[in-house]
């Protein structure tokens, strides 16, 4: 079915394993944002699990079935070409099928879209009079080619001092809980072996967006078979170029944490996100095994760290205790 009126905060859901984690990042939205019409996009069959029903119970969104064909039958001709990419992705590219309608859906409505596993701590900034908005985040420089098959990117010296910083910080992390302060020591060199691109975990723009439409146009010329190729590599390609006036935020808006260090947000106690972040990427594909266990009495994360404070303040705002603020 169509939404009847255009939602402010959309998600997209496909698949039965929707955790605690998801439900949350739903709920902060609504928090932040108690006037504005949140809907999950449902693509498939509806979760079975305890958190979507509570999802459902507590009124926080809407929940609407999406029927992909309807939703990519709207496109005009000229971009018609990403529902042919759509047609042909296998079933199990969730990620890419996910790319692809969120463009479409804000194509067709605008208002802001977040990834499920993105946990809202802030409001969001006034959007008006711009045609999209998008956030950078710090990547690794050689990402790039890992995905597309380079082999040649492991043999770089900046990879290998990637590798020692990202191993230095894991073991911080893991066996003292950031405290002994590697992360913020090697941050001063990381220039060395990162760079900024931009994602779309988060992203908003208009209805018929100049700049979503330069990415729909630019799904047909992508190799779908490629990770990303649909994703953060598009959309930092079709920015790089676009006349749109887009808004780009820096990586402490949405971004503050690498996703390469998206372990930090569970075992550094020592981590504090700006008070510049409006939301937090958790990356929560690098952490399915936690994210599936996490529950109200195990929150899966140390006592101290952000996903800790955020799951506190969350379980506080269900209990009708008041606001959930930032960690």
């Amino acid at each position: 079915m169509r939404a009847e009126t255009r939602p402010d905060f959309f998600f997209i859901w496909s698949g039965d394993r929707f955790s605690l984690l998801f439900r949350i990042a739903v709920s902060l939205v609504s928090c932040h944002h108690p006037d504005a019409r949140v809907v999950v996009y449902v693509v498939g069959p509806s979760p079975t699990s305890v958190h979507f029903q509570a999802l459902l119970d507590d009124g926080t969104a809407e929940v609407v079935a999406l029927d992909p064909a309807e939703v990519l039958g709207r496109l005009p001709l000229a971009l018609s070409g990403a529902a042919d990419v759509y047609s042909r992705l296998p079933r199990a590219s969730h990620a890419a099928r996910s790319n692809i309608l969120r463009y479409a859906l804000l194509h067709d409505h605008g208002g802001v879209y977040l990834d499920t596993d993105v946990l809202t701590v802030a409001r969001f900034p006034d959007l008006d009079g711009v045609d999209a908005a998008i956030g950078l985040e710090t990547v690794w420089s050689g990402d790039r080619r890992r995905v597309s098959g380079d082999r040649t990117v492991w043999m770089s010296p900046t990879t290998c001092a990637w590798a020692l910083a990202y191993s230095a910080v894991r073991c911080d992390s893991l066996l003292a809980s950031g405290r002994l302060g590697v992360a913020g020591r090697i941050d001063r060199f990381g220039h060395a072996w990162t760079e900024l691109q931009a994602n779309n975990a988060v992203l908003a723009s208009s209805p018929r967006s100049q700049f979503i439409s330069e990415v729909l146009a630019g799904i047909g010329e992508v190799d779908s078979a490629i990770r990303y190729s649909t994703g953060p590599t598009l959309i930092h390609d079709v920015l790089s170029g676009t006349s749109a006036n887009v808004r780009v935020f820096g990586p402490d808006v949405f971004y503050s944490i690498p996703p390469g260090q998206s372990f930090r947000l569970f075992e550094d106690v020592t981590f504090r996100l700006p008070d510049s972040a409006v939301a937090v990427h958790v990356a929560a594909s690098n952490h399915e095994t936690r994210v599936a266990r996490m529950s109200a009495t195990d929150p899966c994360a140390r006592p101290g760290t952000v996903i800790h404070g955020l799951m506190d303040a969350d379980a506080g705002m269900q209990q009708g205790k008041g606001r959930v603020t930032a960690g």
